[in-house]
């Protein structure tokens, strides 16, 4: 759909023109960004890429007094890859993305519309399909140790007993959901070296 170019409200395409420039710069980051949680970061980095542990005989011990018993054998632990925060954007970026893109630059063209406006709505959008992907995710479960553990930490009845019964592996009490959230911010224009 072709857009039709007018003046800004003030008649000067300089802000326009301004505002396209702060694209070139903007970046969008959608994430967990508070350093207060590095428990729930690393629980988050291991789901997104899976990870394998070499099993120690410290971990050895603890697991099996804690109920899970390693073949003699068992070298390694390995978590699967339950992608969410990548699958999530992949998403977003095929379906809504590029409307919601295409609606922010139109907007900035017209003179009725910022960068950091756009880079909002991008952030919250992308944020959003990332906590919609962790409600999605059912495969692979947990291991049933992982759900053991998951109902152990929880105090009331009904809380262990949905916690047995919620076949997601990523949604557990909803902390990793609540903590996704996005960043905009802009990088500093090269300055053009004097001739």
């Amino acid at each position: 759909m072709p857009v039709e170019l007018k003046e800004a409200a003030d008649g000067n395409m300089d802000s326009v023109l301004n505002e396209l420039e702060k694209l070139n710069t903007m970046e969008v980051k959608v994430g967990f960004f508070s350093s207060g949680d590095s428990q729930l970061l690393m629980i988050a980095t291991v789901h997104e890429f899976g990870i394998s542990i070499t099993v120690t005989e410290k971990m050895r011990g603890w697991l099996g007094v804690h109920g899970l018993h390693l073949k003699k054998d068992t070298t390694q632990i390995n978590i699967p890859e339950r992608s969410f925060i990548r699958t999530g954007i992949d998403e977003w970026a095929k379906r809504t993305g590029p409307k919601i893109l295409r609606n922010g630059i139109d907007a900035i063209l017209q003179g009725e519309g910022t960068a950091a406006q756009l880079g909002e709505r991008l952030g919250i959008g992308m944020a959003g399909a990332v906590k919609a992907m962790i409600k999605k995710v059912k495969e692979p479960p947990l291991h049933p140790f992982s759900t053991q553990r998951r109902v152990a930490s929880v105090k009331s009845k009904k809380a262990k007993q949905k916690a047995a019964s919620n076949p997601n592996p990523l949604m557990g009490r909803g902390r990793m959901r609540q903590a996704v959230t996005y960043k905009v911010s802009f990088k500093k224009a090269a300055v053009a070296a004097a001739a």
